[in-house]
């Protein structure tokens, strides 16, 4: 018996390193996933007629965050905003066109339920630094970020849906931050799983 407890601790300490993962798992359309995270987001450093798309950081916590959408399904016409708090990963969507391109569409498919959007270059500004990846200078305090009146989105449980419009020749970008619910990796659940079996071997002591 105290083998197995040996055992099954050790295989905890090897298994705890797990931690939350929730990817972007597919696109459609007028969309470009990029697996790698872009060196910048500012104006005119990743421009083109598609929506780029990555995922930022992972497994983030936050005790309250104002975010422009907080229900799930919505569209931008009735998000509703509010306060999120909890434990979330975080993408990101960019179109920079210079040259104006009407109805960039497609989609976005995550691994999770989507939380919250932002939206609005104050929201946007403001989550930079915490949900932001390092790797990756953004426009922050740029004030021609965000949704703008031609462009439209919706959500429904993890899939998010776009059409968006940058406007020639206006120096504008629209982005948009997108709060998915953290999943657990498979390292994660073993762990689950091996807690489980030692506390059960302890109660049959």
């Amino acid at each position: 018996m105290l083998r197995l407890t040996a055992i099954t601790l050790s295989s905890l300490a090897v298994v705890s390193t797990g931690t939350s993962l929730a990817a972007i798992t597919s696109v459609s359309g007028q969309a470009t996933f990029l697996n790698v995270n872009p060196p910048s987001a500012t104006f005119g450093s990743l421009t083109g007629p598609n929506v780029y798309c990555w995922d930022e950081k992972t497994n983030i916590t936050t005790t309250g965050v104002w975010a422009d959408m907080t229900n799930n399904p919505a569209s931008e016409s009735s998000a509703i905003p509010g306060v999120v708090v909890g434990t979330f990963d975080s993408h990101f969507l960019h179109l920079d066109n210079p040259n104006g391109f009407f109805g960039t569409s497609g989609s976005v498919t995550f691994s999770s339920n989507i939380v919250a959007v932002f939206f609005r270059a104050v929201n946007l500004d403001n989550t930079d630094a915490l949900f932001g990846n390092n790797s990756t200078t953004y426009d922050t305090f740029y004030p021609l970020r965000g949704l703008n009146a031609a462009s439209m989105f919706s959500i429904s449980n993890n899939l998010l849906k776009f059409n968006l419009t940058a406007m020639a020749p206006t120096a504008e970008m629209i982005e948009l931050r997108v709060l998915t619910y953290s999943v657990p990796t498979p390292g994660a659940a073993a762990t689950l799983g091996l807690a489980g079996l030692f506390a059960a071997r302890r109660r049959r002591r």
